[in-house]
């Protein structure tokens, strides 16, 4: 009689879990889903409070954007812009080298990503940039020659 009433127990547990996944998968899901769609409304506010002159507020909603999508060509570019309106090399500095690591850098913005860097001293870094971009030019000679 206990084993018929545990095999019961067991059998409902098992009936259970499936739907007790489901609906853990479907909150990740619904958790993962809110935060791409508060991408633009994120974006949009430092670009309002950029327009208003309220750098630090703009700061902090670009790189929770940023956060969210680092790929994204338009919000790198708009964090350094912002950078470069605050005055601070450092996030101008970050912007450029995230469009530069996932290849969304222009080539006229390489030469000031190249002298900020020197300016603070990344002179290793500054180089490295360099030197690809010299190797890829030779690469560009080649197939046009």
């Amino acid at each position: 009689m206990l084993s018929k009433a545990i095999k019961c127990l067991r059998e409902k547990r098992k009936r259970k879990r499936p739907k007790e996944r489901l609906n853990r998968k479907s909150a990740a899901t619904d958790l993962l889903g809110l935060f791409f769609r508060k991408r633009p409304t994120f974006f949009y506010q430092a670009l309002l409070f950029k327009n208003r002159r309220q750098f630090g507020k703009a700061l902090f909603y670009l790189e929770k954007v940023l956060h969210l999508d680092p790929k994204n060509e338009g919000y790198l570019m708009e964090m350094g812009h912002l950078g470069y309106l605050m005055k601070r090399q450092d996030i101008e500095i970050n912007a450029l080298l995230g469009l530069y690591n996932y290849g969304l850098i222009k080539p006229n913005q390489l030469q000031p990503l190249c002298q900020m860097l020197e300016e603070n001293g990344k002179y290793k870094q500054a180089l490295s940039i360099i030197q690809k971009t010299l190797k890829n030019f030779s690469k560009i000679k080649a197939k046009g020659a």
